[in-house]
């Protein structure tokens, strides 16, 4: 069974935002994703229905002309009387099919309405012929079967091709028509001044049947928020279209376009108080995700680092999604492709939505998508990395800010594993061409869920309170992934340099061998890098400064030193006298940077420590292939041994499941939909669906092209 994501954006929260976008994942006749669509035969029953395969809608009848029984559905529930349609073109060519013998239109709707021999609403039709007589109108249904009055046309308009991008919108009464952002019609009209909702129809008049699913749609954006269309995809372009409006969805049209200065997303910016969505027009099939056609390709050219996607101000209440565009690496940036960074140092919330991205790397070193100090969604992604030469990390999960806290925050909140408080990524795809990098790493005090995954000669791992001066993750919970080793050589199943968390239900497969999960202490076994945390072996270490952001709270110094100790019955609480131990309820000033058993066992952050620097065993259970937890030295003697650091049993078991442990929902219930709610979600407008799509791709989604128009005299 596979499933392919659709996300329903309900914005609940803000009265005045509402959106619903879609990538038609399921085969389904009558359209319905799980019940958000109404359809103009199964309700209206004088219509037609839209049905979908997996990345496309389309019609389901050949109209007679009159009747005018368009095939029609519109995305039920209440929405306020300024809306937009949007929905990107998929045409299919294929077998020689002429888009010219008959009258084929798409259609996008708005303020529609479907009851039983009733429809009211306007419809905004694109023609689909190339011979030069495509045309365009605005037409208002007025409620039977066959009433309606085309209010205006136009006669001369561009045929369509794959990846364009219709919009429909009505402010007031106010209506207007574009092609990639480029007006086609506009008037105003009072007829329907409020209800209904955002929709989409095609009509098919002499023709047959079977040219239905040459033409359709590939996504749909339904919105009440404001949606605008960027002129193209340039990075110009693309910033005008996000400082017009202050929430709602930004449609970048397909093209391919390089990028010299970052496009920057500020969810505070101005009165931004809403959700923000940016839509590309690249489409991506399977699950986990398998192809993907690039029609918005954006190729990274920036430089300094900058990102090619900037996304900042993060929070529970401004959340951001990215989605449908692909990013090409046209230069090394060591901040990502995508930086997407929480409001402050580190937010205990989500606020993201990452999907149907496709990433390429054929050049040496650069990050992918880098996530700082937020939790959210990364689904449905395709990574290509033809490098073979250098370091190529597709992403990068900072648990708090880098400079400003180093991970000391995240740390001292409990363990949440099973729940939202973490970043996810699931149903994705990772093929890799080098084995220099771990395609995954994480630092500074992340959590992460790697669930449902397929990696191909790739490879995960993340550091620990070692080199870079910062602390090692939190916490990791990775299952039900498909790991293929083709290197020629064996692979580690990751590589665990702090925290704890679990391995279950992976398959480690390929011609070649995996040497389980690799557990490390690098600060016990020098040469290792330790940065200035110092040897954990005979010292008791104190940092030099509570202020995180101080370079001395990242260095060691031999007690008495630094002044800075961690209390007694907190060990991630930092202290320089007992009152701040005692005002938390934890004990005295009393303790140091590592504990105070043989070696200094436990060392700090060690792999099967948790909050307060209390063992917490790594889990591994129901493998295949070998992921059970081993220990490495890295080739050191490691001062007492490895043995003294990380033992089976203690800091490690295999075999057992973790006691307690529930697996969050897959797959990721966000926001209001009906999911678990142990833990922040993303916020209540972002709401997730999938269902099973018996899948057949019309030769991928992407592959459909060109519409064409014809004048049409009058009708729905």
């Amino acid at each position: 069974m596979r499933r392919l994501t659709f996300l329903l954006f309900l914005l609940s929260q803000f009265a005045f935002a509402r959106t619903y976008t879609t990538v038609f994942p399921n085969t389904q006749n009558p359209l319905t994703e799980a019940g958000n669509w109404t359809n103009g035969l199964a309700t209206g029953v004088d219509w037609a229905n839209v049905q979908s395969t997996p990345g496309v809608a389309f019609g389901t009848n050949v109209s007679g002309a009159p009747p005018y029984n368009d095939s029609i559905a519109y995305v039920n529930g209440s929405w306020g009387p300024n809306q937009t349609s949007c929905a990107t073109v998929a045409l299919d060519t294929s077998g020689g099919w002429n888009r010219n013998t008959g009258f084929f239109e798409v259609e996008v709707h708005l303020r529609r309405t479907i009851t039983s021999h009733t429809s009211t609403g306007y419809e905004f039709n694109y023609s689909v012929k190339n011979d030069g007589s495509q045309y365009a109108q605005m037409v208002l249904w007025n409620g039977a079967l066959n009433s309606f009055t085309v209010i205006v046309g136009n006669a001369s308009v561009p045929a369509l091709v794959t990846g364009d991008i219709l919009c429909a919108a009505v402010t007031g009464s106010s209506f207007t028509f574009t092609r990639n952002g480029a007006s086609i019609l506009s008037h105003t009209d009072t007829s329907i001044a409020s209800g209904g909702g955002p929709g989409i129809g095609f009509f098919n008049q002499g023709g047959v049947t079977g040219d239905n699913p040459h033409f359709g749609f590939s996504t749909f954006t339904g919105s009440d928020a404001s949606t605008v269309t960027a002129a193209s995809c340039s990075s110009t372009d693309v910033q005008t279209a996000i400082n017009s409006i202050s929430a709602g969805t930004v449609m970048v049209p397909a093209g391919s376009c390089t990028w010299t200065t970052p496009v920057t997303i500020n969810a505070k910016t101005g009165t931004m108080s809403a959700p923000f969505i940016l839509q590309g027009a690249t489409t991506c099939t399977g699950t986990p995700t398998s192809a993907c056609t690039d029609n918005t390709n954006i190729t990274d050219s920036t430089s300094g680092d900058n990102p090619a996607l900037n996304v900042t101000g993060l929070d529970a209440t401004h959340a951001v999604k990215v989605s449908n565009l692909t990013f090409t690496a046209g230069t090394a940036i060591t901040d990502g492709l995508l930086q997407l960074h929480s409001t402050g140092v580190y937010c205990n919330c989500a606020g993201f939505i990452i999907s149907n991205i496709h990433i390429k790397h054929s050049i040496s070193g650069g990050r992918g998508i880098e996530t700082v100090g937020i939790y959210g969604l990364i689904s449905h992604i395709l990574v290509s990395v033809t490098d073979t030469t250098g370091s190529d990390q597709t992403l990068s999960i900072f648990g708090s800010d880098d400079g400003a806290d180093g991970g000391f925050t995240p740390w001292t909140n409990g363990l949440t594993l099973g729940t939202a408080n973490a970043v996810y990524l699931e149903d994705s795809t990772f093929n890799y061409g080098s084995t220099l990098e771990d395609s995954i790493d994480a630092y500074a005090g992340a959590r992460f869920v790697i669930r449902y995954n397929a990696f191909n000669h790739a490879t995960i791992g993340w550091h620990g309170t070692d080199s870079g001066n910062r602390r090692s993750p939190f916490s990791f919970e990775v299952y039900n992934n498909t790991f293929t080793n083709n290197s020629g050589g064996n692979f580690r199943s990751s590589t665990v340099r702090g925290g704890t968390g679990v391995f279950f239900n992976n398959t480690y497969g390929g011609p070649n061998a995996w040497t389980g999960q690799t557990l490390m202490v690098y600060r016990a076994c020098p040469p290792l890098d330790q940065s200035a945390w110092g040897t954990c072996a005979s010292t008791d270490w104190e940092i030099g400064s509570t202020n995180f952001a101080s370079n001395a709270s990242r260095t060691c110094t031999a007690a008495p030193g630094g002044g800075v100790k961690f209390c007694s019955g907190n060990r991630d609480l930092v202290c320089t006298n007992d009152a701040t131990c005692s005002t938390a309820s934890a004990g005295t000033c009393s303790t140091f940077f590592d504990s105070q058993g043989t070696g200094k066992y436990a060392c700090r952050d060690q792999p099967g420590q948790t909050h307060g620097q209390v063992t917490s065993p790594v889990y591994t259970w129901s493998n295949t292939g070998n992921g059970d937890a081993v220990t490495y030295n890295g080739g050191n003697s490691c001062g007492l041994g490895i043995n003294n650091y990380l033992q089976s049993g203690r800091d490690y078991i295999n075999g057992t499941p973790m006691p307690g442990y529930v697996a969050y929902t897959y797959p990721y219930p966000v926001g209001g939909g009906g999911g678990p709610t142990n833990g922040p979600t993303l916020p209540a407008p972002f709401v997730i669906a999938r269902q099973n799509p018996a899948r057949i791709i019309p030769h991928e989604i992407g592959l459909l092209n060109d519409l064409g128009k014809e004048w049409r005299r009058g009708r729905p």
